[in-house]
C-alpha cells in the first residue's frame, strides 16, 4: 500500500519499531477497533541523498543494495507488528505502508484523508528520538486531522500507580475550540470515562499570589464561557459525564499536572496571529514535550 491508497477515515500510526511506537500502535488500534476504522501502519524513512550515496560508494558500500536492505527490513518490521496487533484486535483491518520519504512530509500528506494520526514521542536511540520528537512537533502545527502523541510514562507508572482515567480538554472560549471539544467528547464516550472541561484564568493577581479561589465574578463568567463552548454536546454525547473546571493559573502547568493521571489531554490548534498564536505555541510545546501521557492536538477545521 502506498500513500495514495490509504482509505479516507483511516487511523494512521507512524511506526518505527520503537517501544513508544508500539504503544502508539496499540492505542491507535483501540480507536480503530471501537470505531470500526481501518488501521494503517506507516513506516517512512528519508531517502539517501545523492551526496551520501556518493560517499558510501567511495567507501565501497553499494547504495542501491543498502536501500533495498532498508526497504526489506521495514517490510518485515511492519509485518511483525501487523501480526501482533491482529492477535490483540482481531476485528481490526490492519494495513501497512513503507515509504522512502521524510516521515514529517509523509504524515502531513496522509493527514488530508486520515481520521486520526498517532505517533510516539521517542524513537530508537538518541538520533531517532530527536527525529520523532520533531515529527510530533511538525504534525501538531501542520496536520489536517487530529494528532495523538503517545508520551512516555513516568517511571512509577508501572509500579503500582493507579490506572489512568478521564479525558481533559482545555477550553479558552474561542470559537475555534469547538473541534477540540467535540473530539474530547468523542474520546470520552469511546473510553466510557468522564470529561473535564478546563478553563484557566491568568491575571496579575496570579503572579503576585493574591487570588481568591472562590472569586464568584471570575468563576461565573468563565462557566458561561464553557457553557457556550459545549452547547449541544450533551445532546450529542448523552452518556458522557462532563465536568466544568475553572481555575486560576497557567493552563500548561495545570495540564502537565493532570497528564500524570489522565487517559488523554486534548488541545486545540488555532491558526492565530500575534500574541494569541505565541501563547498557544508555548502551551502546546510545553505540553507535548513534558506531558506524561497521551496528548491530542486537534486543528480548528
Amino acid at each position: 500500500m502506498n500513500l495514495t491508497e490509504i482509505s479516507r477515515g483511516s487511523v494512521v500510526v507512524g511506526f518505527d519499531g520503537s517501544p513508544d511506537a508500539r504503544r502508539a500502535a496499540e492505542w491507535a488500534a483501540g480507536v480503530a477497533d471501537s470505531e470500526h476504522r481501518q488501521l494503517v501502519l506507516l513506516h517512512a524513512e528519508a531517502p539517501l541523498s545523492s551526496t551520501y550515496a556518493g560517499t558510501l560508494g567511495a567507501w565501497g558500500v553499494d547504495a542501491q543494495a543498502l536501500r533495498a536492505a532498508l526497504t526489506d527490513a521495514a517490510t518485515q518490521l511492519l509485518r511483525k507488528e501487523a501480526r501482533r496487533l491482529g492477535e490483540l484486535f482481531p476485528a481490526v483491518d490492519v494495513r501497512a505502508s513503507s515509504e522512502l520519504v521524510d516521515p514529517r512530509q509523509a504524515l502531513i500528506e496522509v493527514s488530508r484523508q486520515a481520521y486520526l494520526i498517532v505517533v510516539g514521542s521517542r524513537g530508537r536511540g538518541p538520533i531517532a528520538s530527536r527525529l520523532l520528537g520533531s515529527v510530533s512537533s511538525a504534525l501538531s502545527g501542520r496536520a489536517h486531522c487530529p494528532v495523538v502523541v503517545i508520551r512516555p510514562e513516568k517511571d512509577d507508572a508501572a509500579h503500582g500507580a493507579p490506572p489512568r482515567h478521564g479525558v481533559i480538554v482545555a477550553v479558552d472560549g474561542a470559537g475555534e475550540s469547538l473541534p477540540a471539544i467535540e473530539f474530547a467528547y468523542a474520546q470520552a464516550a469511546r473510553l466510557g470515562e468522564p470529561l473535564r472541561l478546563l478553563h484557566c484564568i491568568f491575571d496579575v493577581r496570579v503572579a503576585i499570589g493574591d487570588v481568591d479561589p472562590d472569586h464568584d465574578d471570575d468563576h461565573a463568567e468563565s462557566r458561561m464561557v464553557i457553557a457556550a463552548s459545549v452547547a449541544g454536546m450533551a445532546e450529542k454525547y448523552p452518556d458522557v459525564e462532563a465536568i466544568s473546571d475553572v481555575e486560576h493559573g497557567l493552563v500548561d502547568e495545570r495540564l502537565l499536572e493532570l497528564s500524570q493521571s489522565a487517559s488523554l489531554l486534548v488541545l486545540g490548534h488555532h491558526r492565530r496571529t500575534g500574541l494569541r498564536r505565541l501563547l498557544y505555541l508555548s502551551v502546546a510545546a510545553a505540553v507535548l514535550e513534558r506531558a506524561s501521557g497521551p496528548v491530542a492536538v486537534v486543528p480548528e477545521h
